[in-house]
């Protein structure tokens, strides 16, 4: 399979499927919803999908904050030259080339994630990393309720902990709520595309019923059945 960018640049069956097989391992429930997305925007779905993971890992892979820098420097780089038609010997980066091709992938979206991903080290946040699935809470939400990143880094729950992560879910709640109330003005191809929208709910929901207990065990268990069932739900229905 190829996938055309700017100045004709066609991108590979290899880094497409390197994409694929990367968001397949590390992220099964976005590759499902990806699955359900119409077959012609599923190669950009995964392009992305896959830089989201490759530039979330750029923290993890090293403990010297010069090298991290660096790296950033790289990814924008490298974006810049995809969205041009001219990406390096990456599969991410020549599929993200390919993706270009149907517009709406501007270089201040990319430079935005990266911006992100580089405040993930920052002072702004506080991260617990127990889990290959880090969980943030911001500082000023950290200090309203009193949970310190000795509580967040030791893997055990305190009720402090809990009621951060219990403000955050219901702020999360309030935007899926929000967007939903969108659907009626949205197309069918827009609604598809929220798909990872019943992630987020079936964990919120999870996440409730464990107290906002951010160490339960059963968070990290996969969606599995639920999440297919509800991928069927909202095909059937055109929902997200």
């Amino acid at each position: 399979m190829l996938a055309r960018g700017r100045r004709g640049y066609q991108t590979s069956a290899k880094a497409l499927n390197y994409c694929v097989e990367l968001v397949q391992e590390r992220d099964v429930e976005r590759y499902l919803c990806n699955l359900s997305a119409p077959a012609a925007v599923r190669p950009a779905l995964f392009a992305l999908h896959a830089f989201n993971l490759e530039t979330a890992r750029v923290r993890s892979s090293t403990r010297e904050p010069q090298i991290a820098r660096m790296r950033f420097v790289w990814w924008r780089s490298t974006v810049t030259a995809a969205l041009r038609g001219e990406p390096p010997d990456n599969p991410v980066a020549q599929a993200l080339a390919g993706a270009a091709a149907g517009g709406g992938l501007t270089g201040r979206f990319f430079h935005q994630m990266l911006e992100a991903r580089e405040d993930d080290g920052s002072a702004r946040a506080v991260t617990e990393q127990a889990s290959p699935r880090a969980s943030y809470i911001p500082a000023d939400v950290a200090q309203r309720h009193g949970a310190s990143l000795k509580q967040l880094l030791s893997g055990r729950p305190s009720a402090p902990l809990c009621d951060a992560a219990a403000e955050l879910a219901h702020e999360a709640t309030t935007h899926l709520l929000a967007a939903r109330a969108l659907a009626p003005d949205l197309s069918p191809q827009a609604r598809a595309l929220l798909q990872p929208a019943v992630v987020a709910e079936l964990v919120l929901q999870r996440l409730q019923a464990h107290g906002y207990n951010v160490f339960a065990p059963e968070l990290r268990e996969p969606l599995g059945l639920r999440l297919r069932t509800a991928l069927v739900w909202n095909a059937a229905f055109r929902s997200f």
